[in-house]
């Protein structure tokens, strides 16, 4: 069971993998030994490289038509952030869903990352997040990482900039350190 703050970076198998996060690809199944996996769905992947302003982060990520990533935790109250997007391609809508309740419907421009927090109850021991291609035949739910904090903790800050070499609309980010109270 993972306690504290956990990170998950998402990608293929010999995608890079940001420091401080756990590295997700399709293969990584949910088991109660690794306490965290993807529990249903057909997972694949895409690492699209190092382009210009892309991070671990967001040159990868997996993607499904309708697929549920659960990790152990225990009961409690968490901020779950989310980043979703592909460095190449628009996607979405795209619903995110919270202990099998929808939270959020996304869509993302080709070179922009929606970067969004939900609070959840936890109850059960086991957070389930899951995602769905809501829009065209064909298309998918691509997440680049997943961040679970529980509300007692501050919750890694990520900062969106503009990136140099896209359209105003586009969107970068990077992790900052927590802030400090006061």
């Amino acid at each position: 069971m993972l306690t504290g703050i956990s990170m998950f970076d998402f990608g293929m198998a010999t995608s890079p993998v940001a420091t401080g996060y756990t590295g997700v690809n399709p293969a990584t199944t949910f088991s109660s030994t690794l306490g965290y996996g993807w529990l249903s769905g057909t997972i694949d992947s895409r690492d699209r490289g190092a382009l210009a302003g892309t991070t671990a982060l967001t040159e990868d990520f997996d993607m499904t038509p309708s697929g549920t990533f659960a990790v152990n935790v225990p009961n409690g109250t968490y901020n779950v952030t989310v980043t979703l997007g592909d460095a190449c391609y628009a996607h979405g809508p795209m619903t995110v869903s919270l202990q099998g309740m929808q939270v959020g419907s996304v869509s993302t421009a080709a070179d922009q990352f929606a970067v969004k927090t939900y609070q959840v109850a936890v109850t059960t021991g086991q957070l389930d997040l899951g995602l769905v291609n809501a829009g065209s035949s064909g298309d998918q739910a691509c997440i680049d990482c997943l961040a679970i904090a529980p509300t007692t903790t501050t919750p890694p800050r990520l900062l969106l900039r503009p990136s140099p070499t896209s359209s105003t609309s586009a969107r970068r980010h990077r992790r900052l350190p927590p802030a400090t109270p006061g």
